[in-house]
């Protein structure tokens, strides 16, 4: 099943370890960028982009799409709306949170947010600048569209909830303070630009939806400094588990109708202990289930091999029959050969099929490979200083 990301409000992912998860997860994450546009990515960032995993998106179409069901809503509130948004007597906000909402230029008005203007439709942002609610570029530079950040914020949810909605993207991003999912989209929006004192109560990581869930799960099964981990390395493990992956994909699929109702809990430490509770239960302690079944699963195999209860793998029978003429000291040694693979052969085959079948065996096994080469890697440094 293909499962493909949209990320917002940026055009750049700043989190590199945040991207890092998320690739763990989706085939592939959209992100806004215009044709032309150079982003300022970090190393990983590129390296993700040459792999094909971050994937250029045009913003234009959407922008129309967006325009036409916003202007009217603009319209019909502009006295308010510049009341509350004017660009002309902004002051800073301190529940706006930390630049939420766009990208902007290295210059201008630092109370302003910044839209580029690819993300925009011309008469969208005209009608903005004619209402007094957006500056347009600086100078003879229009590449960018200046707008109060609750008014970028509102618009970036539409734009994205547009873009998902066409092409079958789940909105996700790396912004702590992420108050809004672009799910209901203009809806959103329009709540948004309603009542921006909800600012105040930013909700933190939306764990309440599935994509949430799914990278709070990986998160909590990889290492903390993920930035030792290369990117090739990142794509390889989860190219090698696409079965295990799959199985772990409808599990979180399955979790939708419970986050829903654990998110409609009003109080904030009360939907966050019912969403971590959630959590520990349906991940933590299943991973640990399963590791634990899976070392009792070698532990029996490695009995049954001293036991002499083995099973013939189709191999067996062909192997046998060549070491039925040989000296008894020697057939000795190769049925003890023939049996230690017989029983390393079906722990192998008995594991795999424990993992694939288990609803976090993905987790497990990302957990065990990312472990295995960490520790690889933490020894080749111990013996270079040696």
């Amino acid at each position: 099943m293909w499962a493909s990301a949209l990320y917002y409000p940026y055009m750049r992912v700043r989190d590199t370890d945040w991207l890092k998860v998320a690739a763990l997860y989706w085939d592939s994450m959209h992100r806004f960028q215009p044709h032309g546009y150079d982003l300022r990515d970090t190393a990983d960032g590129r390296a993700f982009a040459e792999a094909g995993f971050l994937r250029q998106l045009d913003p234009s179409p959407y922008a129309r799409d967006v325009a036409l069901e916003l202007l009217g809503f603009m319209r019909a509130n502009r006295q308010a709306l510049q009341r509350r948004f004017s660009v002309h007597n902004l002051e800073p906000s301190p529940a706006i949170g930390r630049r939420w909402g766009f990208e902007g230029p290295g210059w201008g008005d630092s109370h302003l947010g910044w839209i580029h203007g690819s993300k925009m439709s011309y008469s969208f942002a005209g009608a903005l600048a004619d209402s007094g609610l957006a500056h347009i570029g600086r100078g003879h530079d229009a590449q960018w569209v200046g707008v109060h950040p609750t008014l970028a914020a509102a618009y970036m949810l539409a734009l994205t909830s547009a873009c998902a909605a066409h092409d079958q993207l789940e909105p996700v991003t790396d912004e702590p303070v992420s108050h809004l999912s672009p799910a209901s989209g203009v809806e959103s929006a329009m709540r948004l630009l309603s009542d921006d004192a909800e600012l105040a109560s930013y909700r933190e990581y939306g764990v309440d939806t599935t994509a949430g869930f799914a990278m709070l799960a990986i998160e909590s099964v990889v290492p903390r400094d993920l930035g030792a981990i290369s990117v090739e390395r990142i794509l390889a493990i989860r190219d090698k588990l696409t079965e295990e992956l799959g199985t772990f994909r409808e599990f979180v699929a399955s979790q939708q109708q419970e986050l829903e109702r654990l998110a409609s809990i009003r109080a904030d430490s009360v939907r966050t202990e019912a969403l971590a509770t959630h959590l520990d239960k349906e991940i933590k302690r299943r991973v640990e289930r399963l590791d634990r079944g899976l070392r009792s699963l070698g532990y029996d195999t490695a009995r049954s091999l001293l036991t002499t209860q083995t099973v013939t793998p189709p191999v067996l029978a062909v192997a046998g029959a060549n070491l039925a003429d040989a000296p008894p000291a020697v057939a000795t040694v190769g049925a003890v050969g023939l049996l230690v693979g017989t029983a390393w052969w079906q722990l192998v085959k008995n594991r795999e099929q424990q993992l694939r079948a288990s609803p976090t065996g993905y987790l497990l096994a990302v957990k065990r490979a990312l472990k295995a080469r960490t520790v690889t890697d933490r020894m080749a440094k111990l013996l270079r200083k040696a």
